[in-house]
């Protein structure tokens, strides 16, 4: 793998500092997933998957995406002071969200169609504010290019997340484990990284003043304008789609579905999310430099698509038998999902690396509009499908393949603007 995306020999460092700890990181959940898979019921998967769609739903925009701007800037200064305005703004929309759900827990409950969600939403706020925290932090080390601290905060999270799952569930606390240890994990990981970066970059942070977050808010205006409104609506349609399922297919479907998709999304996240990380920082020198874009961009996606069939080939072929083997005989339907579910994955395992391209030509308007066509047509094929009574498998076909369509497209789009970039 590593003489696949090493472009160079400090890119190909940074990816793989991430990958290692990210690497370590996915180790853990993937070998305690079949001792949780009998610990927990589909059940207990699919509260976990309705309280994250409703706190995701949210803290998607809690920055206003501010927070992808912050490798923009040639200036240090005005990257703190995006820093500031992000922290700002996490802190309020923390306390919005807290006093909404303060007051209504129960009918927004009973919108998502599960009442046992009720006492968990007092907790929302608490993984809001810490993704603004982290997505922030996250942008700033990616700037500075401290990787290194990523991967520490990354293994943080997995290692800690893991061992409250496992001590809820051997305690007999199933109702709680996974929510629990799902915020137990990211408060320590968030934790671990705030203190690694006021360590190391505290006088720069004194910089920040009321002037200095006033114009840079201006300067990026096209990130709350477009970017925020597309992150909203990727996240709609994911927590929509989570709730047409529990609502349409019942709890026990979304809970195999959540499962799938969270053990299927993880080499996006331990290939894909390094790679992306990097890609945009170096990117964004290569475009400051006037040098093209495309040059790395087209290297990028053919070792992504080598890649690519080395994961995703065994569950191509086998992947019900592997479920039931991995995770017990109950998840044998998971990995049938599993299966339907390739050509999304592996299309958005190429192509989501490079699209903060869009960021860095100025693109958020037309790429706005382009993902709101998705985010419409993907939650209302799942309400007409359910309508014509068909099974939820062959609707699951359907997804998949306008998903993978669309990301073909997309690709396709970003190699245009990235060749004619400098016209």
């Amino acid at each position: 793998m590593k003489r696949y995306l090493k472009l160079n020999s400090e890119f190909g460092k940074n990816v793989f500092t991430l990958f290692a700890g990210t690497t370590f990181a996915q180790i853990v959940p993937f070998i305690v997933s079949p001792i949780l898979t009998r610990l927990y019921s589909p059940e207990h998967f699919g509260l976990l998957a309705l309280f994250t769609a409703v706190f995701s739903i949210i803290s998607i925009n809690i920055t206003l995406q501010y927070e992808a701007a912050i490798i923009l800037p040639k200036e240090e200064t005005d990257a703190a002071n995006l820093v500031g305005l992000c922290l700002l703004l996490t802190i309020i929309i923390s306390l919005v969200t807290f006093i909404i759900v303060f007051l209504f827990p129960h009918t927004i409950a009973r919108w998502v169609g599960d009442e046992r969600l009720s006492f968990w939403l007092y907790f929302v706020p608490i993984p809001i504010f810490l993704t603004g925290l982290y997505n922030t932090l996250n942008y700033w080390a990616t700037r500075k290019k401290q990787y290194k601290r990523l991967a520490i905060r990354t293994i943080s999270q997995s290692s800690t997340t893991a061992v409250a799952k496992l001590l809820f569930g051997f305690l007999g606390l199933k109702n709680m484990g996974l929510i629990s240890g799902t915020l137990i994990g990211q408060a320590a990981a968030t934790g671990v990284l705030s203190w690694l970066t006021w360590k190391d970059d505290e006088n720069m942070f004194k910089k920040i003043t009321k002037k200095g977050i006033i114009q840079i808010a201006k300067v990026y205006k096209n990130f709350p304008k477009y970017t925020a409104w597309q992150g909203f609506f990727d996240m709609f349609n994911a927590s929509l789609t989570s709730f047409f399922i529990s609502a349409f297919w019942g709890p026990s479907i979304l809970g195999l579905y959540s499962f799938t998709t969270g053990i299927l999304l993880k080499p996006i996240q331990l290939v894909g999310s390094s790679v992306a990380q990097v890609y945009y920082q170096k990117a964004r020198d290569i475009f400051i430099s006037g040098q093209n874009i495309w040059g790395i961009t087209r290297k990028i996606l053919i070792r992504l698509t080598i890649i690519s069939i080395f994961i995703f080939f065994p569950i191509a072929i086998a992947g019900p038998k592997l479920f039931s083997i991995i995770f017990g005989e109950k998840w044998y339907e998971a990995g049938s999902f599993a299966r339907v579910l390739l050509p999304w994955l592996i299309v958005k395992f190429i192509g989501s690396p490079i699209t903060s391209i869009v960021n860095i030509l100025g693109k958020q308007k037309t790429f706005f509009y382009a993902t709101l066509i998705l985010n419409i047509i993907a939650p209302l094929t799942l309400f007409i499908a359910f309508k014509s009574n068909f099974s939820f498998i062959f609707t699951l076909f359907f997804v998949s393949f306008f998903t993978a369509l669309y990301f073909i497209i997309l690709i396709f789009w970003i190699k245009r603007i990235a060749i004619n970039e400098r016209n």
